[in-house]
């Protein structure tokens, strides 16, 4: 089992300064895994989310506040009190916990990374209500001539992926802290194991549907974007997981699938006149240097950006061919207004939250309608007009892929946080749009240099 993205996601919180040293807890000092319970009316909730899916959901006390880093899938809480030192850390990795010995493993993982003597023995393993298993172990932790620190880990697992759970404070505020820390523990929720993730539903997906294909049909793959391919067919996977949600039937999604047809490139609007298609047109930005060079209607933005006006299905959207606007008789930006008006008439609005480094506040929101058109968003006035109401304040704005918009109000911390992430996720994902910084204002985007 690979936990390289587990130890990659929790490693916030193991930092320290100057050497450490640590060693295991006594198993007459580890607390027994804290089993689901329910929670007082009165705390706050806290729900991570990737899209459409629930990763996890888990309750604190109103005397707390949080942190969370929306690309990490992790949450960081601690008492708003500063005089109580202690913290509690979740966080999610899309690792399957094959049983508790899936958990015993990562533990073993942890402790070497660690330089912990890892003692399996200690660890106390439990189920976890009905489709789920937990594991609880700790050790001290000192480093320099600071007094040991007691760090508690509650791992939490089942198929469709696993959360760690680090909590650890002095000796006494810990001691003292223990039961208010099982009670948040026991308040998390995972989705149900019967659910698949998004990162499970692709090859469960494609699993099934060679299984379904009959002798002579073209294998089913995945494409550089992430998109499901046969022959010249192309399906965007994240309508499908919505489809997929709703219904909870794979086999249902497919049948439809295996029902189109394979051999032949979309000609639904092949002939149509600009009024047929104008309700099907939308925008996406995407980087001068990739689309340079292709014969479809593209209108440029700022720095490296163009926007390119697309054609959009159920499952799939269609660059516009410049000799195809020209039969319209319809011009390039004729057409961007008529894209940006459809998407800034549309319906609710999807924004996760980012908190303030206190927790107390809202900084910022990354769009998350995760329906290929968020960064075509940036160009709708109703919209950005709406967030800067919002965050009362100038906006900027990350767009370091087609998949992540971030938006925050404009301050010193912000723009360091989004030029870090900006860095890191262009430097990764399949589509990369944007390095910079961006200020939106009502004037659209401009580069913004830090």
């Amino acid at each position: 089992m690979s936990v390289v993205r587990l130890l990659s996601a929790i490693r916030g919180a193991f930092e320290g300064k100057g050497q450490i040293h640590a060693q295991a807890l006594p198993s007459s000092d580890i607390p027994p895994v804290p089993l689901p319970g329910s929670q007082p009316s009165s705390w706050r909730e806290h729900c991570s989310t990737r899209g459409p899916y629930t990763r996890f959901r888990v309750a604190y006390p109103r005397g707390w506040q949080t942190t969370s880093i929306s690309e990490s899938d992790a949450l960081h809480l601690e008492p708003s009190d500063d005089s109580r030192n202690t913290s509690v850390t979740f966080s999610f990795a899309a690792v399957p916990v094959v049983g508790p010995q899936g958990l015993l493993d990562a533990l073993e993982l942890l402790a070497e990374s660690r330089g912990v003597r890892w003692v399996r023995s200690a660890a106390r393993i439990d189920r976890w209500g009905d489709d789920a298993w937990a594991a609880s172990w700790g050790w001290l932790e000192s480093g320099g001539d600071s007094p040991p620190r007691p760090t508690w880990v509650v791992l939490v697992g089942h198929d469709q992926g696993m959360i760690f759970v680090t909590a650890s404070g002095s000796r006494k505020e810990f001691d003292r802290s223990r039961s208010e820390l099982s009670d948040i523990i026991s308040s998390l929720r995972l989705s149900p194991s019967t659910i698949l993730s998004p990162e499970q539903f692709p090859s469960a997906l494609c699993e099934l549907l060679n299984d379904r294909r009959a002798q002579g049909e073209h294998y089913w793959t995945f494409s550089d974007n992430g998109r499901l391919v046969s022959r010249k067919l192309e399906v965007r996977l994240w309508d499908l997981y919505r489809a997929y949600l709703i219904d909870r039937e794979l086999d249902d999604i497919a049948a439809a699938l295996d029902a189109r047809d394979r051999n032949a490139i979309e000609t639904r609007w092949a002939g149509c006149d600009f009024e047929s298609v104008r309700a099907q047109v939308r925008v996406v930005l995407r980087r001068r240097e990739t689309v340079g060079e292709l014969p479809i209607v593209q209108i440029p933005i700022a720095g490296e950006l163009v926007a390119c006006p697309v054609l959009d299905t159920d499952d799939r959207m269609t660059f516009i061919p410049q000799m195809e606007a020209e039969r319209w008789g319809i011009s390039p930006s004729e057409l961007l207004q008529s894209a940006v008006r459809a998407l800034d008439r549309g319906g609710e609005l999807e924004l996760l939250e980012l908190k303030s480094p206190d927790g107390q506040d809202i900084d910022g929101f990354l769009m998350a309608d995760e329906d290929g058109y968020d960064s075509g968003r940036l160009l709708c006035p109703r919209i950005r007009k709406l967030i800067g109401e919002l965050l009362g304040g100038p906006l900027i704005v990350a767009v370091p892929a087609a998949g992540i918009v971030l938006i925050a109000r404009d301050y010193d911390v912000a723009r360091n946080c989004l030029a870090k992430a900006s860095v890191e996720a262009f430097e990764c994902r399949p589509r990369p749009l944007s390095r910079q910084l961006w200020r939106w204002t009502e004037e659209g985007l401009e580069p913004l240099d830090i």
